[in-house]
């Protein structure tokens, strides 16, 4: 069992809080693009036969299946992955059932940006870095308004900054995911209940709609799966939804509760 870091935008992020205050009614599933190994195990590269295929969902391991360990027998768990009906390669998903995903999300701190001297970024450009004043993080907007982020005008400035989710460090994270099941497939193979479990709901603002409602015709749309397929590519970019591609999805429960707590 694996514990990792997982993100997700400021809307999917609400989503999962609406299922840690009314189980039933939030986030309980996602889905990400599966990565292809680009090479075989030899080094080779991929082809196909038309008689026989390319890659398919499969289990690995389990079923008796076994390794040798320092001259022992050792049962290899099953895992759900993908497998090349041409050339034989398989390999597991980067989820499986078990794992604990601590979600990374953005959030408020007190402080103030400040370059860092004599150092550049990758590439080229003036490093900077954020000086915590020690407050609380806070996951709701301050009330005395805060900054987006840095800037020149803004340096040295003291406030409260909104700070991006893929920087959030571990001890700062307050929601685990359990994962309870993993599926490979087809993005547009989400059904109607998959599409809801994915945060659409219907009624509420922007992305999370799926009926229409008003006159914004352009963030509604009349089933789950439609309304799931605009979310999409409002996160991923125009035409990922229409690209299909293979993705992991993930189903899980929901604990307010630091990674470390839930590993102690």
């Amino acid at each position: 069992m694996a514990d990792r870091p997982i993100s997700f935008t400021d809307p999917m992020a609400a989503a999962i809080e609406r299922e840690v205050e009314r189980p039933g009614t939030g986030k309980t599933q996602t889905r990400r693009i599966l990565k292809f190994p680009t090479r075989t195990s030899s080094g080779g590269t991929f082809y196909e036969r038309k008689d026989m295929g390319g890659w398919e969902p499969t289990v690995n391991g389990g079923g008796g299946c076994f390794k040798i360990v320092n001259g022992i027998r050792v049962a290899v768990p099953e895992t759900v992955g993908m497998w090349h009906q041409t050339c034989g390669v398989s390999f597991d998903a980067p989820y499986q059932r078990g794992d604990l995903l601590w979600v990374r999300e953005s959030y408020f701190q007190y402080g103030h940006w400040w370059p860092v001297v004599g150092e550049l970024t990758a590439g080229g450009k003036q490093k900077w870095e954020f000086v915590s004043h020690k407050f609380p993080v806070q996951f709701d907007e301050p009330k005395v308004g805060y900054y987006l982020g840095r800037s020149v005008a803004n340096q040295g400035r003291q406030g409260w900054y909104k700070r991006l989710g893929r920087f959030m460090p571990r001890e700062l994270s307050r929601t685990v995911l359990t994962v309870t099941d993993v599926r490979v497939q087809r993005l547009q193979d989400i059904s109607r209940d998959d599409a809801i479990a994915e945060g659409i709901k219907r009624i509420g603002g922007g992305m999370l709609r799926w009926e229409k409602w008003g006159a914004v015709e352009e963030l509604s749309a009349a089933t789950p799966q439609e309304a799931y397929a605009l979310l999409w590519n409002g996160i991923n970019g125009p035409g990922t939804w229409e690209a299909n591609p293979w993705v992991v999805a993930l189903t899980f429960t929901v604990e307010r509760r630091n990674i470390d707590e839930v590993r102690a």
